[in-house]
């Protein structure tokens, strides 16, 4: 389900003293990056050694793909591998139907894992490989018609590849790789191919191609920033040890949980700057809440089918060259700096973010439109409050960027709040009133979901649960959590006290 809108509940819930003081300044003294600091800095290749495609197997009933992996030279001792193989169709070909047979071979045993995309689901899929070796994939469709099988395989390319056309005919493709952790094969057959697969030395081929990850070196300075926001500056010389063309190039910039298993709520900024001409890609996962980017080049972001993360991007040409001045001009702008990361070379960068506790003394996300709420009525008891919506947009017009103001309702909600839980009930007709139907609420964390009655959307939650979060201002302690509706209509807002 996509959710098309979003009512940004803030409820104040209880304030105690607080006497955290400004941050005090320091200077950045660089340090190389250790593997416990958040960003670090990757340069991603691609290499075939050998290799051949042709359009052979067209007239057979299966398409037959080898995978001859070689050992590094200063790799020699370590005995097992593990390599993911990512499948996927050929550009021709929307979804792939026809039977496969994969020759993976290898000298020394290798788990392969097994990921694919629109690959046809009941289809019969072969894999080959030497003594120990394995192939992993998800249950279901997949693993009901696919089968492995153990062979004793040739290693020289030319003898494994007339053994793979002895028993099967033709060969669709064949690729020799040195050993890595994560190869893309498209799969398809081509008319535009050879008619054989006569292998080449340095075969390229964007239909099959090894991926090699390779940490670089790069230096780092804690400076503390603020609780609520996290701010990272990333700068760069270039993405490429290599003389640089003109050409813009992608720079991968993945955001995701240390631990893979959960889903975090953060504000976060980054400030990316690189003096070649780039295109920052930012790539998230299990990151909800707000992402900003500022940057002197441009910048993409990937989809976010749930719609839980708000993102916005500046460019903006202007920004300083040096290291002291950029930090002194993001802090001047009202972003203190949480880290600086210095990188001379990179074409990737991993951003691993801590999942802290909730009930923590960490702030996580801070709508602005709190700063609303400080001089407001702080009773803890049941109270009728007015659901104030600041945006509206047609459920067919999905911007990327943040909608402008539009205008604002005011829809009916009754909040109780105590110092273990908040409870929220939603008029059903003060919705209905203004055209929005609604068919289903939940909290930030989508398990949380709203109960029904005749007349109202109740929800509820403890202090620390379904992505509830808090701020602390002066003598007050804020708790909010955001609404998430599958509405005709989206909305975005916040409660006036």
């Amino acid at each position: 389900m996509r959710t098309l809108g979003f009512l940004s509940a803030c409820l104040l819930l209880c304030w105690s003293k607080s006497s955290a003081g400004p941050i005090p300044k320091a200077p950045c003294l660089l340090s190389p990056v250790t593997e416990n600091h958040p960003v670090q800095a990757f340069l991603e290749s691609y290499n075939v050694l050998s290799g051949c495609a042709s359009k052979g197997t067209i007239s057979q009933p299966q398409e037959v793909h080898i995978i001859n992996l070689k050992i590094a030279e200063d790799d020699p001792y370590q005995s097992e591998y593990e390599v993911t193989l990512h499948l996927t169709p050929i550009s021709t070909v929307d979804v792939h139907r026809k039977p496969l047979v994969f020759i993976l071979n290898s000298p020394r045993p290798v788990t392969w894992e097994l990921k694919t995309e629109r690959l046809e689901a009941g289809i019969p899929r072969f894999f080959f490989v030497p003594e120990d070796s394995t192939v992993q994939f998800d249950s279901g469709s997949l693993a009901m018609n696919t089968q492995t099988e153990e062979r004793f395989l040739p290693y020289e390319n030319d003898e494994l590849l007339q053994w793979t056309i002895k028993n099967y005919g033709a060969v669709t493709s064949f690729t020799e790789m040195k050993m890595t952790n994560y190869i893309d094969i498209r799969v398809g057959e081509d008319n535009t191919f050879p008619a054989t697969c006569n292998i080449q030395k340095n075969f390229i081929s964007l239909n099959y191609l090894g991926r090699y990850l390779e940490p670089q070196s790069a230096m780092s300075c804690e400076l503390g920033g603020e609780e609520e926001r996290l701010v990272y500056i990333v700068e760069l010389d270039s993405p490429s040890a290599k003389p640089y063309s003109s050409f813009q190039v992608d720079i991968i910039v993945d955001i995701s949980p240390r631990h893979p298993d959960v889903t975090l709520v953060k504000s976060l900024v980054l400030i990316l700057k690189c003096s070649k001409s780039v295109n920052w890609v930012i790539r998230t996962s299990n990151i909800h809440g707000k992402l900003e980017v500022l940057t002197p080049n441009s910048v993409t972001f990937n989809k976010d089918p749930e719609k839980m993360l708000f993102t916005s991007k500046q460019v903006i040409q202007n920004i300083p060259s040096s290291r002291e001045r950029l930090i002194k001009w993001a802090s001047d702008g009202n972003y203190p700096v949480t880290s600086y990361t210095y990188a001379p070379v990179a074409n990737k960068f991993h951003i691993k973010l801590d999942d802290i506790e909730m009930n923590d003394e960490e702030n996580f996300t801070r709508p602005p439109e709190l700063d609303l709420l400080q001089h407001g009525n702080h009773d803890h008891t049941a109270q009728d409050h007015f659901l104030k919506i600041f945006g509206e947009r047609d459920r067919h017009e999905m911007p990327k960027e943040p909608e402008e103001v539009q205008g604002n309702i005011n829809v009916a909600l009754s909040v109780k709040c105590d110092q273990t839980k908040m409870e929220a009930s939603v008029a059903k007709d003060s919705l209905q009133a203004y055209g929005y139907i609604g068919t289903g609420l939940s909290l930030l964390d989508p398990v949380c979901r709203a109960r029904e009655n005749a007349t109202h959307f109740i929800l509820e939650s403890s202090l620390t649960e379904c992505g509830t979060q808090h701020t602390i201002d002066d003598s007050n302690i804020v708790y909010y959590n955001t609404v998430s509706s599958y509405i005709s209509r989206a909305l975005k807002g916040m409660i006036g006290v």
